[in-house]
């Protein structure tokens, strides 16, 4: 039987803020691409994709798209 090393490499403290930073609790809006912890999932223009879009942006999808905009539920990104 062959032997398996399962242990963990070392990681400099660089390499840990690469991971933490990667791990960040944010998520962008599909519009404007900026960052947010709350997003608001919906679809419009009569398409069948869900968007993810921040508050700025879903009020000017809701006005520009009122008869096509469906809302599908709000993305809260919960911070430790």
């Amino acid at each position: 039987m062959d032997s398996w090393d399962n242990s963990w490499p070392n990681l400099s403290n660089e390499s840990c803020s690469v991971i933490t930073y990667a791990m960040k609790k944010t998520m962008t809006c599909d519009k404007c691409l900026l960052s947010s912890d709350k997003l608001f999932r919906c679809r419009y223009n009569y398409k069948k994709e869900w968007k993810f879009l921040c508050q700025i942006c879903l009020i000017n999808i809701k006005s520009k798209y009122p008869d096509s905009y469906q809302y599908g539920g709000t993305k809260k990104i919960k911070s430790k």
